[in-house]
């Protein structure tokens, strides 16, 4: 009788590793097993192979995304058929050369941007070349696809055009905004959100960036008078946020007012703006000892402290001269 070892290296399905192999499989998908995408399962992964929690794969990636996948590897990874001759081989060489040579379609370059490949946006030189690129970016419907190729137009067109060019394509709107409002390009932002009509957003774009981004409370006064003028006081204008925008302004300039009311509703950062406005050091110490360490609100209230000393200094330095 043969041993269960006999068994193991007489079947079939345990085939040896054979480099002179003609057909390499570049993903191996069984339908009438439940063998891992990569190969044999190893001994770890075998444990858990009886757990009933095997997705399918269309649930893990789309059929567009996996033919994509497939036809790029299909296009790069090349192999050579076994015993043609040296001069064929060079037609074949020569041939995938020529492919290089010519200029890549906007479908390859969408695929190899999927697959996080390097790859030029360059050679889209012309209006109809870019759009196409760009409306090729959102067919795929990857977000990173999209942000590329639209900072790549951003790049390469002047502002109207490329303004234009997004007027019809709000995905490519959606990913340019949230790209410039996390790195605060609040001009950039707001100028494209004008060209679209869509003045209510701009302006809540700049009342927010305007009143989290500094604790400099001049700089925020100035800053937020301006939104103001620019968006809030225009017609057409939400009243609602208008109002808020112009009774802010006054807090700020009504430095006792704003403490009460900050103290109020227990607004920390409020609370110490209106001690810097104030000029009330000994106070805003005291406060800021009442923070817990490490959070937000005492780092707020710490360089609200240094900026309210660097301005002392600076003041006395100036009567001394």
């Amino acid at each position: 009788m043969e041993s269960k070892d006999d068994d193991y290296w007489n079947d079939s399905t345990n085939k040896s590793f054979n480099f002179d192999e003609d057909d390499v499989a570049v993903l191996d998908i069984a339908t009438n097993n439940k063998r891992s995408l990569f190969g044999e399962d190893t001994p770890s992964e075998a444990s858990y192979s009886n757990v009933q929690c095997e997705l399918p794969l269309h649930t893990i990636i789309s059929d567009e995304a996996l033919e994509l996948i497939l036809q790029e590897q299909s296009r790069t990874e090349m192999t050579i058929p076994k015993g043609i001759t040296l001069e064929e081989e060079v037609k074949l060489l020569r041939k995938k050369i020529q492919e290089f040579n010519y200029a890549p379609t906007t479908e390859s370059v969408i695929r190899k941007l999927l697959l996080g490949k390097p790859c030029s946006l360059e050679m889209f030189r012309s209006m109809t070349e870019k759009e196409q690129l760009l409306d090729e970016a959102i067919a795929s419907g990857s977000g990173n696809a999209i942000l590329k190729v639209t900072l790549f137009l951003d790049r390469t067109l002047k502002k109207k055009l490329f303004y234009t060019l997004l007027q019809t394509r709000p995905e490519a709107v959606h990913h340019y905004v949230n790209y410039l409002s996390l790195r605060l390009k609040v001009t950039d932002c707001t100028d494209l959100l004008v060209f679209l009509g869509r003045h209510h957003e701009a302006s809540l774009l700049q009342f927010s960036v305007f009143v989290c981004s500094t604790s400099n409370l001049d700089i925020k006064r100035q800053r937020l008078k301006k939104a103001y003028s620019d968006y809030f006081s225009q017609p057409g204008a939400n009243t609602f946020y208008a109002q808020l925008v112009a009774n802010y302004i006054n807090l700020l300039e009504d430095p006792q007012r704003r403490l009460a009311l900050a103290r109020k509703v227990h607004s920390k950062h409020g609370i110490v703006d209106a001690l810097v406005l104030l000029k009330e050091r000994t106070e805003l110490e005291s406060y800021r000892d009442t923070l817990d360490a490490g959070t937000e609100e005492r780092l707020y209230a710490e360089n609200a402290l240094k900026s309210l000393n660097n301005k002392w200094k600076s003041d006395a330095m100036k009567l001394i001269k």
